[in-house]
């Protein structure tokens, strides 16, 4: 249930924020570092693959169903970034921001990076909030709107249902 839950995720989500992220306009320049992880993780995937369907451990269904899914979740990661800036980053003031909030520090100012010493995504309690008012930050770029999960494991859950062997009929 949860690979199949996966499976439908990775391609709605893929083909639903591209499509969008396309008609809002690809920055090619913003996305360049995800352009080149995905370039590297396509030709290990394009590889996998190939191993796969010479060995015929798949099924020539199973093998367009990975394959398809795969392809969307690479361009996912290519486009990550521009993904989650137009539609995931929001820019909220300190005093409202809630404990269990997600900072996007990448999308800080450099120096204020630099000052809180974050490299990565971090969750703020209320002495990260007074370092942020002491360096003078008002507004701070946090994840909202994030796309559920629980509605695909349900889905999952029905495909293993229909389907109690759906690994099995992949890899069969």
């Amino acid at each position: 249930a949860l690979f199949a839950a996966c499976l439908l995720a990775v391609v709605f989500y893929s083909v639903y924020y591209l499509s969008k992220y396309a008609r809002k306009g690809i920055d090619l320049k913003e996305n360049m570092q995800g352009i080149k992880k995905a370039i590297i993780f396509g030709m290990i995937i394009g590889a996998w693959l190939a191993i796969v369907s010479f060995t015929q451990a798949v099924s020539i269904t199973a093998f367009f169903v990975l394959a398809v899914a795969l392809g969307l979740a690479l361009l996912f990661l290519a486009f990550e970034k521009g993904i989650r800036r137009n539609f995931f980053l929001k820019k909220i003031s300190i005093s409202k921001l809630d404990e269990d909030e997600v900072i996007a520090t990448e999308f800080l100012d450099e120096g204020a990076r630099e000052k809180l010493g974050l490299k990565f995504k971090g969750v703020f309690g209320e002495e990260e909030k007074a370092r942020l008012k002491k360096m003078g930050i008002a507004k701070v770029p946090v994840y909202r709107n994030m796309p559920p999960f629980g509605p695909f494991i349900l889905l999952g859950s029905i495909v293993a249902m229909v389907w109690p062997d759906v690994i099995g009929l992949i890899f069969a």
